[in-house]
């Protein structure tokens, strides 16, 4: 079973024709319509074509390993790069006179609001702590949803100038002008559901017009100035004073997503199962099947100003990466865009936003300055290409293993980063053929030398978990050892890997089961899952390894009737985990010394062991077992390293080096949950998208050596 794609994730729960940052997710599936239609046939109608070359598009990429502002005409050509930065710019969107662009910038707690004239000059922010913006029909003021991080939330009303702010307190999204801007339509959390808001643009107190519905409401205005909300049995355009309703035939919510109106709110667009983007007028008539071909996943329709094309995003099958596609209303002809870029550098290609004044006769912004290869890896640091993110790592000497998870597709790949040459080597590609995931999960990385190890689950109720592994130089993955829990916990299995120097351990575990009948049942008085044999490999040597196959290629360290789960190894040595305690093994299986003593991780460096126990790490001679040292460690703070007397822990987003004895620390900062290896080269600190190399005499400079 292939994992789904973040498109198919976020299908149902997403707004796709206005500029939306990441909020609260709605507990239930995004509803929506469809079934009361009958869709008519994909072949176009009898219309002129519609040119798919004319207009302008801004939108957010990736191309460069980090998320910037570009431009391009709806043929592809003339593509400008409008922002360049450190920080993660997305989401643009045009003013409506075509002179302004409002797009999210990154900042620690949430996107901030920037400005620029359209051709990427004068760049200047607009708030700090906010998202959904929403432009006035005459471009002077913006609407857009205060996003907390400490304040108030609620919907803020500012001009451009940003002298002059109207704030309306209580949750807010998605707002949308009237025509004429003198009101502004909002939806607001009520529960489960949300309430369609009116307000006055001047402020005041704003009043419901609709409840119970979901929180891509309102729409939009038509042109006679009434708000359409997506209800759950009906389409309707309600009057911001009140009174009747109207209702629009045929069309109720059922199973899309993605709606988008055209201008004066007299087409719908919308994409149904995340696979066809069908059109059909608001006031009632046929539907149109506009999808092209082999688009794949689509999501975040939005239509030119002059409703004669959609431009829409689209994950096609065997991709990693999203592009844009222009696709002319009346299904006459499609095009793609966005460049396809090679490895390392991934285009992913999101949230288009059409010129409202149509194409312009000059690039907009500069030329795209061309992916660098130092943007992605250099000599101190990697980063994920195309936005993806880094799940685990494993160093060794002067290279870092990595899981590298692509969110879109579903994809996970396993990299090498060589620090020292500047090159990565990429041992496990992302997706398998077909455009379907050749990964449920992958992790456990593990790198000893040049050899690659890793885990690889897979299934439904019941997990299939293999061991894969191979030599950097030739590649060819190999597994060594296969297994599978039930839901419940039983089964046999692989666990995480272990590396350093030529040594590569792994724990193989069986499981018991309450069922009588089994071999593996559970001894009286243990629960289903208790681990009732546990063996100790590593790869390399004659016998057969562990996956029922009759290929040598492991070598049996050590067995145990209860737990035996390899912790760390480090120059020959395995650190295992027991039910009692943490015993010291040689590569050949001889017990070098017990440690009474419960430990949740371990880290070993000639003769120190660092152990992690409720409170504390301590640190013990690994040759006498006498306890040398207890550094008090708060709940949450993880044993990372230990390499000579430099003891490496982690705590949220920040890795610290502590000099044993001295006392001396310093500290590592990272964009997300950090980790940190230490190696005798140096010290390799990782965040969810990057990963820097200090050479250890610029740390031990930091240290005060």
């Amino acid at each position: 079973m292939a994992r789904r794609s973040h498109l198919e994730h976020e299908i149902n729960n997403r707004v796709s024709h206005g500029l939306r940052t990441p909020r609260r997710v709605v507990s239930r599936a995004l509803l929506c319509f469809l079934a009361a239609l009958t869709v008519a046939a994909a072949t176009p109608a009898r219309e002129a074509p519609a040119a798919v070359g004319a207009g302008t598009i801004v939108f957010a990429s990736e191309r460069s390993g980090s998320s910037q502002i570009y431009s391009i005409r709806a043929d592809g050509s003339r593509l400008g790069q409008l922002t360049r930065n450190r920080y993660g710019d997305s989401a643009p969107r045009f003013s409506p006179d075509g002179r302004r662009i409002v797009f999210a910038r990154s900042t620690r707690c949430c996107s901030g609001l920037w400005l620029m004239n359209a051709d990427g000059s004068g760049q200047r922010s607009l708030a700090p702590y906010a998202s959904d913006p929403a432009w006035s029909p005459d471009s002077q003021r913006i609407a857009y949803v205060s996003c907390g991080c400490g304040k108030p939330e609620g919907l803020v009303i500012a001009d451009v100038v940003g002298r002059h702010r109207i704030f309306i307190r209580g949750g807010a999204g998605h707002p949308s002008w009237s025509p004429d801007g003198r009101w502004i339509a909002f939806s607001r959390p009520v529960g489960d559901y949300f309430s369609v808001m009116v307000v006055r643009s001047g402020g005041g107190r704003p009043r419901t017009v609709w409840r119970r519905v979901w929180g891509d409401n309102p729409l939009g205005w038509t042109a006679r100035g009434e708000i359409v909300v997506a209800a759950a049995h009906a389409f309707v355009a309600i009057r911001p004073e009140g009174g009747r309703p109207r209702r629009f035939p045929g069309i109720r919510r059922l199973d899309a997503s993605g709606l988008v109106l055209s201008r004066g709110a007299t087409r719908l667009a919308w994409i149904d199962h995340g696979r066809r983007l069908l059109i059909r007028p608001l006031a009632g008539g046929g539907t149109r099947n506009v999808t092209p071909k082999r688009a794949g996943y689509l999501e975040q329709p939005v239509w030119s100003a002059d409703g004669r094309r959609l431009a829409v995003v689209s994950l096609a099958p065997g991709r990693i990466f999203e592009d844009i596609l222009v696709v002319a209303a009346n299904g006459s002809s499609s095009r793609r865009i966005t460049q396809r870029l090679p490895y390392p550098y991934g285009s992913e290609n999101r949230q288009p936003s059409w010129r409202p004044g149509g194409a312009t006769p000059a690039r907009l912004g500069g030329r795209p300055v061309a992916p660098l290869r130092s943007e992605t890896w250099s000599h101190t640091r990697f980063a994920a290409a195309g936005g993806a993110t880094i799940g685990e790592m494993a160093a060794d000497g002067d290279r870092a293993a990595m899981v590298i998870s692509y969110a879109n597709s579903g994809c996970a790949a396993v990299e090498v980063w060589d620090a020292k040459y500047a090159r990565v080597i990429r041992v496990q590609p992302p997706c398998g053929s077909g455009g379907e995931s050749s990964r449920e999960d992958t992790s456990g990385v593990a790198l000893a030398g040049d050899r690659v190890a890793w885990l690889h689950t897979s299934g439904g109720n019941t997990t299939t978990t293999d061991l894969e592994t191979t030599t950097l130089v030739p590649r060819k993955t190999v597994t060594v050892a296969e297994g599978g829990l039930d839901d419940n916990g039983a089964g046999r299995t692989p666990r995480s890997p272990a590396g350093d120097g030529s040594l590569l351990a792994f724990t193989f575990d069986r499981h018991c089961d309450s069922d009588e009948s089994q071999q593996d049942k559970c001894p009286p008085g243990k629960k289903i899952g208790y681990v009732i044999a546990a063996t100790v490999w590593r790869v390399g040597g004659h016998e057969k390894c562990p996956d029922q196959t009759p290929k040598g290629g492991c070598s049996q360290v050590a067995s145990a009737p209860s737990e035996l789960t390899v912790l760390t190894v480090d120059a020959g040595r395995i650190v295992v985990r027991t039910e009692t305690g943490v015993e010291t093994l040689s590569e050949q299986g001889a017990l070098l010394r017990t440690f009474s003593v419960r430990a949740s991780a371990a880290a070993l460096s000639g003769n120190r062991l660092a152990l992690r126990t409720a409170g504390a790490i301590e640190l013990y001679d690994a040759t006498s077992g006498q306890l040398t040292a207890r550094v008090p460690a708060a709940a949450g703070v993880r044993l990372e390293d230990l390499e000579g007397e430099l003891l490496v822990t982690a705590l949220n987003d920040v890795v610290t080096v502590r000099k044993l004895g001295a006392g001396q620390t310093t500290f590592f900062r990272t964009d997300g949950v950090a980790r940190g290896q230490l190696e005798q080269p140096g010290l390799f600190v990782v965040g969810p998208h990057r990963v820097t190399f200090t050479p250890m005499s610029a740390l031990e400079r930091r240290l005060g050596a």
